[in-house]
């Protein structure tokens, strides 16, 4: 940089002159970052190049007046940013340029454009391979997830089946331990249960319950005849005509004990219970049965009936199976074949009128 000196009288007097070493700015751009194939350039703002980095050689001093980047961008705007293909090593580049404010100066800066994606690119692969990882990471973990929820589900199924198959065990067990093996009717503790149920029930409703009291006839004889085996299957074809005169849910037929049976009626008052004891008594004796050990020559039964409407601390449960016990007793007495009711006469509270003892024909 020059500049002339002149006398007071305003003739000349000689020149001042400055000087920068090329050096000094090779020193100062070095310690920008600007990667292998970035590049800064020092130059007037016409064009000539004073120094740039990397330096080369007869550069100093060229004019870049007839490039792309000085003729579309530099000459025409105080600052810029624009993607040029370098005229000096054909290079492709982000150049950003500025002017000087207070020298006829610009500066470029540029750095090549494969470095500036390469750190995007390796920064893209690594966020990359990172998500890439997490969901293989997810999604194991929730392979794992779903196989633990589908194992426990499993679970919670098969515990569910062996819960209900615990429960169909426990009705099967429940109705085995009141059920009578041989003859498949309700045992004596089922009988017991549902009597004092029954009973308790009547009371609170005001209601008649009646119980009917069957023997077979000569059975002791039957057995000695015929063998205990014959008479195991003579309770079991009797019992079943038991049974399927058993026709309302709250009906109760059940082996009281031996070859004694006892049906318990809820809301059944004697007229109705007799027809229902009277009944069973005609079937059993239309079974045929051969008995030659007893009179009519078949197997046959008596029954006796009883029906109350029992009163809160006046009745038991346990005085109807005695006075259907002494009905069926008079019933025996009385020929056998044939239904009595009870007619002692403490029993003031039946629920309805005495009627003659039904016999057979």
């Amino acid at each position: 940089m020059s500049r002339r000196i002149n006398h007071a009288d305003g003739s000349f007097a000689g020149v001042a002159l400055a000087t920068l070493s090329i050096d000094y700015f090779k020193k100062f751009y070095d310690s920008f970052d600007i990667g292998r194939h970035g590049a800064i350039v020092l130059a007037l703002n016409n064009g000539i190049m004073l120094t740039r980095r990397p330096l080369l050689n007869d550069y100093t001093g060229k004019s870049m007046a007839n490039t792309v980047l000085y003729r579309d961008s530099i000459s025409k705007k105080a600052t810029g940013t624009v993607f040029i293909v370098s005229a000096q090593d054909g290079v492709t580049r982000l150049n950003s340029f500025r002017h000087l404010d207070q020298y006829p100066l610009y500066v470029s800066s540029a750095l090549s454009k494969d470095e500036i994606l390469a750190d995007w690119l390796t920064d893209t692969y690594t966020h990359t391979a990172g998500v890439a990882i997490l969901l293989v990471v997810l999604g194991l973990l929730g392979f794992h997830l779903v196989g633990q929820i589908k194992l426990r589900l499993n679970a919670e199924a098969e515990l569910v089946r062996t819960r209900d198959a615990l429960e169909t065990l426990n009705q099967t067990l429940e109705r085995l331990a009141l059920q009578d093996g041989l003859t498949g009717l309700a045992n004596r503790r089922h009988f017991d249960l549902a009597l004092d149920k029954e009973f308790s029930r009547a009371v609170r409703e005001a209601s008649s319950l009646a119980l009917v009291m069957i023997d077979v006839d000569c059975f002791k004889q039957y057995n000695d005849i015929y063998g205990h085996a014959a008479g195991d299957e003579c309770l079991r074809k009797i019992s079943q005509v038991v049974k399927t005169n058993q026709n309302r849910p709250g009906d109760i037929a059940a082996r009281y004990g031996g070859e004694e049976l006892g049906v318990l009626l809820p809301g059944t008052d004697v007229r109705g219970a007799m027809a229902i004891a009277e009944k069973i008594r005609l079937e059993i004796h239309n079974l045929g049965i051969e008995h030659t050990g007893n009179s009519a020559g078949v197997v046959t039964v008596s029954a006796g009936v009883d029906a109350v409407v029992p009163i809160i601390d006046l009745d038991k449960p346990l005085e109807l199976i005695q006075a259907a016990d002494k009905a069926l007793y008079a019933a025996k007495s009385g020929g056998r074949d044939r239904v009595c009711e009870n007619t002692s006469a403490n029993n003031s509270h039946r629920s309805a009128t005495h009627q003659e003892p039904l016999t057979a024909e």
